[in-house]
């Protein structure tokens, strides 16, 4: 059966937007790991259910990260401190040494299987399927209070154990399980158990890893732990399908088809047709209608076909006005740095002239500083792109002679970081969590010294000079850091560099010293990819690129018909539909009316490609490898498949059919990270969910316009056809309304209302006026909560409330919590070493604050009454004293004392 196509963004302008959700869910949550876990979660949210075309793409992102953010940073778990890695005083010989550990790692899987069994529970879910507190708590159905302190007693109790058999010292045990762990961190309670859950498994040197893994699979038994939903009526035996077999080799095209290839229109399917392009003349002004200058954007460049998505770049003028040339037709997306991404409608034959009012944002001031504290003039402050699975690395302004910057009006889940040339690059950061004064946000990035660098030459086949070329270099990235403002940054990802006409290139970064590695890409060749060790000096490398190969051919459905408008891409593909390998963006194309279509600039070798279609995923998927020749064509087909199925209808309590109504499947299996699937109903409330992955599904029903579940049927067999998916309540509202006040105006500014429905982690804004502080929306019946946040950070929740079928519930007054304000002093070190330190407060119901240090003085002007914890940065130093009491209505003075810390 086709499903009826729906006029909803596809995958691939989704996942343009990975760099946002990621910025966002960094910024709406304080720990790592929650960060990671809130960008997948809303990663598959998104990819689930798609909105319509007509709604604001970025918006609707923002609203589901938010939504699930909110209710998990109700109680924030407080991070483990770093400890240092202690010098063991005495040398042991090399086996010694190795035997000393494997019983050390012993002694901890004992303990954690002699933990009790919730413990044991949690800390599974926890450090290695990597849920966070909140789904823990809906896995278990138990509340998130008790999960968290389940997971506090559990690594508390590890601890104390493993100090007591060390008869009181943690160096043993510590320097023993340091090398499961990752060099930049210190080893800690929380990430040995993350590296023992997770990591170990994939070190199969270490056979008691596997041991614990046995162990934990008889105790665990593979039991569903199912969430705190209603069951559904619908019974479905199980049964544990095969798991995803590698792709195989793809069909040759037969002689008959080739035959009928060659009677197509010569270049019918071939890249060297010039696309047709398009110009834009774009004039930016700021909120207050003041040309926007100096501001960098980007749009999708025309491509010939079968090549890899690239986009055009360019910097506004002093009078704002932006020009891009050779643009991709019809639907663009315009990304303007650090703040918002606009839909334009690129015509032919004509240039589009439009004029854009940013909306106000946030203002930054910073400075970029050495170690030593001196300025560093001309230093970029960067901004990470986003592309398909692909990120790329700009400057959005550069720092004067004083090594200052100004950023004006861009969006608080922007991400920004420091680099300048001979310098190691820094962590970027969530712009919401630098410390503000008078409603300016203050910034000030320190920049290491990095002794190594990498320079060198890009080669065509023949050996003559490449110019063009892009290379990137060094670690790859992404993953969190802590934060020089408190909490937790990004680390950086590689900035490209291009080389010039004798094909000479050099990374301006300085680099970590040791094997990294080195990926480049030039139009018209394979893309390449190595290591080179980088020690102090310059490293001179030579990059000689090879010939491409070119696939050509055509996909084909089910029963052998050409199929029109699939997306086919050449990259490897992982879990059903998850691409994480490029470097740079892939070949890919779309298919023809009759189903042909081509890849370009393709790698020699065997080569993976991948078929599907954006609007009918009931076709199924094509996953097939291809042998492919330096300058040479491999023709070949794939035929969809559609895999395993379910497949039903969704009807309201009458049996009537609901149209447009959405259904995603998720598996239910916790170690099974398989793509998400989803369909929307068509007129007769029919769906079909293709190629599912290994084992049951959890589907969830919601409304056209993508709202809270209304239904959620647990543990769903692949193979299962014919249900009735039932929904209560399908056509009933309620509506809310109230006021939220506060002593001074000023206070209803950046408030957002979030309603909860009991039971489930997603929620949906309400519309509020910030001038009468009035609130109003519109909800399913059931049982709710409401959320007010302030820029970021709760301040008030309320109890439970009942919205009833067609009534109207008014909650009436908020008052907002009352502010007090913060002037804080340091001591104990001299001035200057003062006004190095980091420091941030924290407290469970709020967001962390990054403080602005300027000489050991720190001024926070507004701040929530009541108790906070001030946070340092510096591991080797301590302070007198971290709790402090902020006064309601008036400001509170305090005076710390710095110490290096007691070993």
């Amino acid at each position: 059966m086709a499903s009826t196509p729906d006029p909803r963004p596809d995958a691939a302008e989704l996942l343009a937007e990975a760099g946002f959700l990621r910025r966002l869910a960094s910024e709406l949550v304080t720990l790592p790991h929650d960060a990671d876990d809130l960008v997948q979660e809303t990663y598959v949210r998104a990819l689930e259910h798609a909105p319509q075309r007509s709604t604001s793409l970025r918006g609707w992102l923002s609203v589901v990260a938010r939504n699930l953010a909110l209710n998990a940073s109700r109680s924030r778990s407080r991070r483990d401190e770093h400890e240092r890695r202690a010098a063991r005083p005495e040398a042991l010989d090399a086996g010694e040494l190795a035997l000393e550990r494997l019983e050390q790692q012993k002694r901890l899987f004992e303990l954690v299987l002699s933990l009790p069994e919730e413990q044991r529970t949690v800390l599974y879910l926890r450090y290695y399927e990597g849920l966070t507190p909140t789904e823990i708590a809906q896995r278990v159905g138990a509340p998130l209070k008790t999960v968290k302190t389940r997971q506090t007693r559990a690594l508390a109790a590890l601890r104390e154990r493993l100090d007591a058999r060390d008869g009181g010292d943690g160096k043993s045990w510590r320097l023993a399980l340091a090398p499961l762990v990752p060099l930049s961190t210190a080893p800690t309670t929380g990430s040995l158990i993350a590296t023992l859950f997770g990591g170990l498994v994939m070190k199969k040197a270490f056979v008691v890893a596997a041991l614990l893994l046995l162990a934990l699979v008889s105790w665990f038994g593979f039991r569903r732990l199912t969430t705190a939903r209603p069951d559904s009526s619908i019974a479905a035996s199980f049964e544990e399908p095969a798991r995803a077999e590698p792709p195989r080799p793809a069909t040759p095209l037969s002689a008959e088809t080739l035959a009928q290839r060659e009677e197509l229109a010569a270049g019918h399917a071939h890249a060297s047709e010039t696309p047709t392009v398009g110009r834009a003349e774009i004039t930016l002004l700021w909120s207050d209608g003041t040309p926007a200058a100096g501001i960098g954007a980007t749009m999708d460049l025309a491509r010939a076909r079968g090549t890899p998505a690239q986009r055009a770049r360019a910097v506004t003028d002093e009078s704002g006005l932006l020009v891009l040339d050779v643009l991709a037709l019809g639907r663009n997306r315009l990304t303007v740095d650090l703040r918002e991404t606009f839909w334009l409608e690129m015509p032919e034959n004509e240039v589009l002239r439009k004029t854009i009012t940013l909306e106000r944002g946030e203002q930054v001031h910073g400075r970029v500083l050495d170690e030593r504290g001196q300025p560093l003039g001309g230093a970029g402050i960067v901004l990470e792109l986003r592309q398909i699975w692909t990120s790329e690395i700009a400057v959005a302004t550069r720092t004067d002679a004083a090594g200052e910057f100004r950023l004006r009006d861009i969006s608080l889940d922007s991400e920004i970081g420091a680099r300048a040339p001979g310098f190691l690059p820094s962590p970027h950061v969530q712009v919401g969590d630098l410390g503000a004064q008078s409603s300016v946000r203050q910034a000030e990035f320190r920049l290491k010294r990095g002794s190594g660098k990498l320079a060198g030459r890009v080669l065509k086949p023949d050996g003559t000079p490449c110019a063009g070329a892009h290379v990137l270099a060094g670690p790859d990235g992404g993953h969190n850091v802590p934060s020089p403002f408190g909490g937790d940054a990004r680390a950086p990802s590689p900035m490209k560099t291009t080389s010039a006409a004798d094909g000479r290139f050099e990374i301006a970064d300085a680099l970590p010293t040791g094997t990294q590695p080195v990926h480049c890409f030039a139009p018209g060749f394979a893309r390449w990819s190595g290591k080179v060790t980088i020690a102090e000096a310059t490293e001179d490398l030579v990059i000689q690129l090879e010939a491409a190969a070119r696939i050509e051919g055509r996909v084909l459905d089910a029963s052998g018909a050409p199929v029109a408008g699939a997306s086919i891409v050449q990259s490897v593909e992982q879990q059903g539909g998850w691409f994480v390998n490029d470097k740079f963006p892939a070949p890919r194309d779309t298919t023809d009316d009759d189903g042909w279509f081509v890849l370009e600039w393709v790698a020699p070798g065997t080569r993976e490609i991948n078929a599907s279609h954006p609007k009918r995923a009931d076709l199924g998927r094509a996953r097939a490898n291809v042998a492919c020749r330096a300058g040479e064509t491999t023709r070949c087909e794939v035929r969809l498949d559609p895999g395993q199925l379910i497949s039903g209808k969704i009807v309201d309590e009458l049996g009537r059919p609901l149209a447009g109504w959405y259904v995603g499947s998720r598996p239910s299996d916790m170690l099974n990270q398989w793509y998400p699937r989803s369909a929307f109903a068509d007129a007769e409330g029919r769906f079909v969910l293709a190629n599912l992955g290994p084992g049951s599904h959890d589907l969830s029903v919601r409304t056209p316009q993508l709202s809270a579940p209304r239904l959620v049927v647990p543990k769903v067999a692949p193979g299962s056809t014919g249900l009735e998916l039932v929904v209560p309540d399908s056509s009933s509202e309620s509506e809310l309304t109230g006021r939220i006040v506060a002593s001074s105006p000023d206070l209803l500014v950046g408030i957002e209302l979030t309603l909860w429905l009991v039971g489930q982690n997603e929620g949906h804004f309400l519309d509020y006026d910030a001038e009468s502080g009035q609130f109003r929306g519109s909800a399913f019946p059931g049982t709710y909560k409401l959320d007010v946040t302030r820029h970021g950070a709760n301040v008030v929740e309320t109890s439970q409330f009942e919205l009833r079928p067609g009534e109207r519930t008014d909650l009436g007054d908020i008052a907002l919590a009352p502010s007090g304000s913060l002037d804080l002093e340091l001591i104990g070190l001299a001035q200057e070493d003062l006004g190095r330190l980091h420091l941030f407060l924290r407290r469970p119901d709020a967001r962390d604050i990054a403080l602005h240090n300027e000489n050991g003085k720190a001024t926070v002007p507004a701040l929530l009454a009541g108790r906070w914890e001030l946070r340092l940065g510096e591991p080797e130093l301590e302070l007198s004293s971290s709790v402090i009491e902020v006064q309601p209505g008036a400001p509170t003075r305090v005076q710390v004392e710095v110490r290096p810390k007691r070993r």
